[in-house]
């Protein structure tokens, strides 16, 4: 039963991170109207930085997910698929914390996304130095928390709607979710952590 919950819960996330780049491909035209307007306003303070962050924080979401199926964990495409993820994580966080400085949201919703870039590319690049020592065990546990901060992206994307939907507004939902939206996560990474001490994603061996 828990490796088909685990089945069950990677192929949503796959849904749900196919269902962000569809939503992000709205940006490749590099016009400010492709924004949606509560957002225009980062664009236009740092264009260039904001366009980084929407078009690279994907392509991480979608390289992430397949690393954790136990047939890429013993291939030549997991190593390269894993630079490509570091890579992207420390462009796309990079850009992301500049751009969380002038939020158009305000101080608290930029400090939220500040503190998830930091913490991303920290959590990342431990993930990546583990790897390199090979201590695989701990490597893939530092992978779950850097792979949840990484689906913050999903989690904004359901938060703020919800949060408009049940009257808050634009502004208060997404300040909520500037927060929430890693913080979630990240406690839901924990538990499949202590849930399963070994963290054999997807599987019981290997």
């Amino acid at each position: 039963m828990s490796r088909i919950a685990g089945w069950f819960g990677w192929g949503l996330v796959v849904l749900l991170a196919v269902g962000v780049i569809i939503t992000s491909l709205h940006y490749l035209p590099f016009d400010p109207e492709g924004a949606p307007e509560e957002l225009r306003p980062n664009y236009v303070r740092n264009p260039i930085l904001f366009y980084i962050h929407v078009i690279v924080a994907p392509i991480a979401l979608l390289s992430g997910i397949w690393q954790f199926l136990p047939i890429t964990r013993v291939s030549f495409y997991h190593r390269w698929a894993g630079r490509l993820y570091v890579i992207c994580v420390a462009i796309a966080a990079t850009a992301g914390l500049a751009v969380a400085m002038t939020s158009a949201s305000g101080p608290i919703a930029g400090t939220g996304f500040a503190i998830l870039a930091v913490i991303w590319s920290a959590v990342t690049a431990k993930a990546y130095f583990l790897a390199r020592a090979r201590n695989f065990s701990q490597h893939r546990i530092w992978m779950i928390r850097s792979y949840a901060l990484t689906s913050a992206a999903i989690t904004l994307r359901i938060i703020t709607p919800t949060g408009i939907a049940l009257g808050f507004g634009f502004t208060r939902s997404y300040i909520f979710a500037a927060w929430a939206s890693w913080i979630i996560n990240l406690l839901i990474a924990e538990w499949i952590i202590r849930r399963r001490p070994t963290v054999q994603i997807l599987s019981s061996t290997g």
